[in-house]
């Protein structure tokens, strides 16, 4: 005859004393339900760790977050006072210009033309006829250099004197106007020319200083005042 051996569960008993002297309590427990138990406490705790791990990550993202906005609340006020200071320093440049500025003829009319109705400013284009804007005005080159073709006329760009007539190794024909506002208008030449006016001559805008020969001849055109300008700043649209 086969006897078969019985396995007993295991089990364990929790005993809860009273100390106040009340009856004692006892609890058995499988070892699957404390398993159990004791995973889900593991568990729980983990849980709990991790809601706390990212609780202070969070505040401390917040935080980071918080800095790159004051940061930033700093350069954006930082910006607004160079703003301002820059605003102020064109203010200030704009008066210094305008203080600077040539005063106008007294015999002006608002400051712009003479009682013939001619400007007193040489705005005029200085070529009548065909020609090139070859460069304009720059630091190293203070002036406009127009390729013009034969036949064509370089005239005053305003009213004023011929105060020279000159020369140099590279301008056979230099002709120099000086204005009754402060402005000198330079016209120079790089190849001979058919001159029309002498030193000490009066000139009305557009009248003819030269009459140039040949084709492609270069002439250098400069608008002085207190200092080298461009003359595009100034030219009349219409010349």
């Amino acid at each position: 005859m086969n006897h078969q051996r019985h396995r007993r569960k295991e089990s364990f008993s929790i005993l809860f004393l009273s100390n106040t002297g009340e009856r004692s309590k006892q609890f058995y427990v499988s070892r699957l339900v404390l398993q159990l138990s004791v995973v889900g406490v593991v568990l729980i705790c983990l849980g709990v760790g991790w809601l706390i791990y990212q609780s202070v990550s969070d505040q401390a993202r917040r935080g980071r977050l918080q800095d790159k906005l004051t940061e930033q609340e700093k350069l954006v006020s930082q910006l607004e006072s160079e703003k301002q200071k820059l605003n102020t320093e064109k203010a200030a440049l704009a008066k210094e210009v305008d203080t600077l500025r040539p005063p106008a003829d007294s015999s002006t009319k608002d400051g712009q033309t003479d009682p013939s109705g001619t400007s007193v400013v040489p705005k005029r284009y200085p070529c009548s006829g065909s020609n090139v804007l070859a460069s304009t005005f720059t630091t190293e080159n203070p002036y406009l250099t127009l390729m013009v073709s034969a036949k064509s006329k370089i005239v005053a760009a305003g009213s004023g004197t011929v105060s020279i007539i000159g020369s140099n190794a590279s301008c056979p024909v230099i002709v120099e106007i000086t204005h009754e506002n402060g402005y000198r208008t330079r016209y120079m030449c790089h190849e001979k020319v058919n001159q029309k006016v002498k030193p000490g001559a009066r000139v009305k805008e557009g009248d003819i200083l030269f009459t140039i020969t040949k084709d492609e001849t270069l002439v250098d055109y400069q608008v002085v005042t207190e200092e080298l300008i461009d003359p595009l700043s100034i030219l009349d649209a219409k010349g």
